[in-house]
Parts: C-alpha cells; sequence; structure tokens
C-alpha cells in the first residue's frame, strides 16, 4: 500500500528526528549526516510528493526503473540527486553516466573499470564508495577483509580502483547482517570506522570520509557509530509489497 503524501511527511520528520537526536547522543553534529530516501520500487507520484527541503538525495537499486522514473518525472528529476546503492550488472554500467551522479555501491575491479571508461566517454567522473562485505555473506557482493591481516590482493584491487581516472572514491559502504534487534548491527559499524582508518593509512592521498551505513532497523546505531549517509525506505515510505 502507497502512502499518503501527508504520513510520508509526517515519517521523513520523524527520520530527521531521530538522526539529529542519535547524533547529538554521539556528540556529532546532525547536519553531517545526508539522509538517502531510498525509493526503489516507489511511484513517481509519491517522488513527486516529496518536500525536497526535507529530501534531496534518492537512492534506487535498478537501473531500469530509474530509467523509467527519470523519463516520467521529466524536469521534475533534476530536483534530486539520484544514487545508485543496489548492485550493478556489468551490461548496464552503459546507462550509469546518464542516470546517476553518485554509487554507494561499487564492489568490484571490473565494474570500475567498465564504469571509468564510460565516464571518460561523457566526459565526466562518477563519485564512488566501496562496498564492503562485513561478515563474507555469500548472498552479498563486496570486498571482504582481515581486520587483523587484510589481503595485499584486494588491496592492490583497491589500489586500481583509486587511481582510475574517471570515478571519485569518497569513502566506504556496508550492508550488516539482518537482525531483529539493531545493536547486532553496531559490532559491523565499527569495523567500518576501522577500515575507514586503514584504508586512510594505505592511501593516503585518497578521501574516504564518507561511510554510508544503515537503514530503516538500525540506521540509529549507524549514526552513533559515525555514518555520514543513511539509506531509509521503510521508515519513510512504509513496507514494501515485496510481490512488485
Amino acid at each position: 500500500m502507497v502512502l499518503g503524501s501527508e504520513q510520508i511527511v509526517l515519517n521523513l520528520q520523524n527520520v530527521q528526528q531521530r538522526i539529529s537526536d542519535a547524533a547529538k547522543s554521539a556528540g556529532r553534529d546532525p547536519q553531517k549526516i545526508k539522509l538517502v530516501a531510498v525509493t526503489k520500487k516507489q511511484p513517481v507520484e509519491v517522488i513527486r510528493a516529496l518536500p525536497t527541503d526535507l529530501v534531496s538525495i534518492l537512492g534506487e537499486n535498478y537501473v531500469g526503473d530509474t530509467q523509467q522514473k527519470q523519463e516520467e518525472l521529466g524536469t521534475c528529476a533534476r530536483l534530486f540527486q539520484w544514487h545508485l546503492i543496489g548492485t550493478l550488472q556489468s551490461r548496464k554500467t552503459k546507462y550509469i553516466p546518464s542516470l546517476f551522479s553518485y554509487m554507494h555501491s561499487l564492489d568490484r575491479l571490473s565494474i570500475a573499470k567498465r564504469l571509468s571508461k564510460e565516464f571518460s566517454q561523457h566526459q565526466s567522473r562518477l563519485s564512488v564508495l566501496l562496498q564492503l562485505n562485513m561478515a563474507n555473506e555469500p548472498t552479498k557482493s563486496g570486498w571482504f577483509l582481515d581486520l587483523e591481516k587484510p589481503s595485499t590482493d584486494i588491496l592492490s584491487e583497491i589500489d586500481e580502483v583509486i587511481h582510475l581516472p574517471n570515478l571519485i572514491v569518497h569513502g566506504l559502504m556496508c550492508m550488516p547482517p539482518y537482525s531483529e534487534n539493531p545493536e547486532d548491527s553496531r559490532k559491523y559499524f565499527i569495523a567500518m570506522r576501522k577500515f575507514q582508518a586503514l584504508f586512510s593509512r594505505h592511501f593516503p592521498d585518497c578521501d574516504f570520509s564518507e561511510l554510508s551505513m544503515g537503514t530503516s532497523f538500525d540506521f540509529e546505531v549507524a549514526v552513533q557509530e559515525g555514518a555520514t549517509y543513511v539509506r531509509i525506505g521503510e521508515s519513510i515510505f512504509g513496507k514494501r509489497d515485496l510481490n512488485v
């Protein structure tokens, strides 16, 4: 069921307040945390109704859906920044320059090379975050590293990504294993800060200041542990129909 615009605005205000409260509880500036409203599978009517004073970034998982939405929205699409937060198939890299300005989910070197080539042809650059597979889950993508003994091969791959001419690495992204208890995510978010420090030491010329972590069920814990982007869908738009 699609929520009405008034309820969505109330939910947005509630989420923003919760972000602010979580930041203050950890001695952080709430203005440093950016909300990504996850609009995957949401109709364009919902996007049109979003107040731009509360939302400026939309998170989408699927290239085809994003393309259709932007076409239907027309000039309204330009009111938002569009961030890719889902796994990208190799054959769809050619569409990214016209759809997205930011990618949270860069998960492998081969995709990075294809994206750099595509953006070179458009004479532009893509801002990216490197996705880490924190629990080495086979159903999730991303690099898996051991904090105690990080793989030299993977660090070498990441070095290649950093030096691709048409990508700009800004930090890291993760999706911890799902749990009903938000506190279960905290150890993964703490590990992300440690990886942030590790990468900053290994690659001192690269900026790793951004951490994209936290969804509807654990974003307050993520904010307390240093998230600069939180990706929130259900707490804003309600439960999604999984059959859609």
